[in-house]
């Protein structure tokens, strides 16, 4: 009799550890395909938001791409907590890589992080090849601002402290080309708090 309790008891702990075992991975299925519904929604968001508000009259704007000389200012306001993009350097040159406020085309600066309209850091002819990638991190919440990456390392000292007023992704060339790209990242940000820079109906539904 006490071996039969002990084989029943065997049979219900089997029963219950499958419960439990089949509880979990039905969570964990719903967590995964929760995650993937809202990274879905962050990269339509995203890829549906390439577009550039305003450029130099010497800059060329072909989609998400931009060459030529002078500055290219993004549609898209930055208005979540932390937000993370990325920069495809396709022809070397003079490249900048930053934020700009919102403004008509005859009022943007020559490259970006000159005078109080622009802020970001400035990368020489020699310093970047075909292919790379800087990535951007912009915080509302905390200082610095804007840290910059180069093939997913940091680039120490191009820290940007303090920006001031609603900003907007931006990039600066000098007879160089590069693509601006917020989805389908090639490298993935530092921390889980940048995400990919979303419109404020898109953060709502992904909420």
């Amino acid at each position: 009799r006490v071996h039969g309790g002990a084989t029943e008891m065997g049979a219900c702990l089997s029963l219950l550890s499958a419960l439990f075992s089949g509880d979990v991975l039905l969570n964990q299925k719903a967590i995964e395909v929760k995650e993937r519904q809202a990274n879905q929604i962050q990269a339509e968001a995203a890829s549906a938001s390439v577009t550039f508000a305003t450029h130099g009259k010497d800059t060329v704007v072909k989609g998400a791409t931009v060459s030529g000389q002078g500055v290219a200012v993004s549609k898209m306001v930055i208005e979540q907590d932390a937000a993370y993009w990325e920069v495809i350097v396709l022809q070397p040159g003079h490249i900048a890589v930053g934020v700009a406020k919102p403004a008509a085309a005859e009022q943007l600066p020559p490259t970006l992080g000159e005078g109080t309209t622009s802020f970001g850091s400035t990368w020489g002819v020699l310093e970047l090849a075909k292919d790379d990638v800087i990535g951007v991190c912009f915080q509302h919440s905390d200082l610095p601002m804007i840290t910059f990456f180069l093939n997913g390392q940091p680039c120490e000292g191009r820290e940007v402290i303090r920006v001031k007023g609603p900003v907007c992704p931006a990039v600066g060339v000098g007879e160089s080309e590069v693509e601006l790209r917020l989805s389908d990242f090639r490298f993935k940000p530092p921390s889980e708090r940048f995400l990919p820079l979303m419109a404020a109906k898109d953060m709502l539904r992904a909420s």
